[in-house]
């Protein structure tokens, strides 16, 4: 795995303070515009997108993104930092954030539905519904299927 402290097109731009726990706060980091005007963005190519996917790592060091991937990847960090906006504002995101979020969490799923507690003015987490049930290799196995498969 590279490091970001090795890589050529990162070193020279300030880590922001949890990008290294948080994935999503290094993902809305990845378009720094320097005080001379300078803009740098790292998800600007697919060749770039994938280095700094390795190097947080998000996806295997075998994969190479494409570019519908580094397209994606770009959305996802306008989304991010609409809620991280919001958040420090302390006001309701824009619903397609939370959308686009919990519609990536799906597809992914790795983790609950982040929704938006009015109240208390912060996200929370909340279980969806696991009615209809999704079927898994194991309940769609044949009898004389290893269930591996």
């Amino acid at each position: 795995m590279r490091n970001m402290e090795n890589s050529h097109r990162t070193s020279h731009l300030p880590a922001a303070p949890g990008s290294q726990e948080h994935p999503c706060i290094a993902l809305a980091n990845t378009l720094h515009k320097t005080p001379g005007g300078e803009q740098y963005d790292l998800l600007a190519t697919p060749e770039i997108a994938t280095e700094w996917a390795h190097e947080h790592h998000i996806v295997n060091d075998s994969y190479e993104l494409q570019g519908y991937c580094t397209s994606r990847f770009i959305s996802f960090r306008y989304v991010i930092k609409e809620l991280l906006d919001a958040y420090l504002n302390q006001r309701p995101p824009y619903p397609g954030a939370l959308h686009a979020v919990n519609k990536t969490a799906h597809e992914a799923l790795t983790m609950n539905a982040l929704a938006w507690d009015t109240e208390n003015q912060r996200y929370t987490r909340r279980v969806e519904d696991p009615s209809p049930k999704r079927w898994t290799m194991q309940s769609r196995a044949s009898p004389t299927m290893p269930s591996h498969y």
